[in-house]
């Protein structure tokens, strides 16, 4: 057991460092936050636990609000992401990839190419420090794409910004934000 959590460190340091730049020098010229023109949005977070499949529903509520005719495909992990929004009118798709990618290779592959048919107005990716999302991001069929990095937007604290699942929601704000001061 201990070696496997050493070969999952391994992993995991390897991807971060081949994923760092992905996304670095990404430019929103010309978005805008009119309702009218963001139609479809990718909210990626390839991610199985219950907990952080959660924690992005206040961002889909914002998404929602700031945007009521837009139709939103979720790109995750595990098959919990389809119970949990089936409910949700405004999500339309739910790409989700197998837990374990090694035992279901063309299923996977499947899904990669499913989502990257689709053509996006807006992805977002959650989780700035996930590797897969991050590749997801960069990977889709995008006008443009917001890779969670909030430094890159030199965020104003908030009173109420301790909450995780609050981070999105203010990273994405604060993209609009300076998209719409260029």
């Amino acid at each position: 057991m201990d070696i496997a959590r050493k070969i999952n460190g391994f992993r995991r340091f390897l991807m971060r460092q081949m994923t760092k730049n992905i996304g670095s020098r990404s430019c929103c010229k010309g978005l805008s936050n009119n309702p009218n023109v963001i139609k479809r949005v990718l909210i990626c977070r390839p991610n199985h636990r219950l907990g952080n499949l959660l924690l992005i529903t206040p961002l889909l509520q914002e998404i929602n609000a700031m945007f009521p005719e837009a139709k939103i495909d979720l790109f995750g992990k595990g098959f919990l992401a389809q119970t949990l929004f089936k409910n949700y009118e405004y999500v339309d798709n739910i790409f989700v990839l197998p837990k374990k990618a090694f035992d279901h290779l063309f299923e996977y592959f499947k899904v990669w190419f499913a989502m990257r048919r689709q053509h996006y107005d807006i992805v977002i990716n959650v989780d700035c420090n996930s590797s897969s999302g991050r590749l997801a991001t960069q990977f889709s069929d995008s006008k443009y794409r917001f890779f969670g990095d909030a430094s890159q937007f030199n965020l104003l604290r908030h009173d109420d910004d301790e909450h995780i699942a609050k981070y999105p929601v203010y990273n994405f704000r604060a993209f609009l934000s300076q998209v719409d001061s260029k």
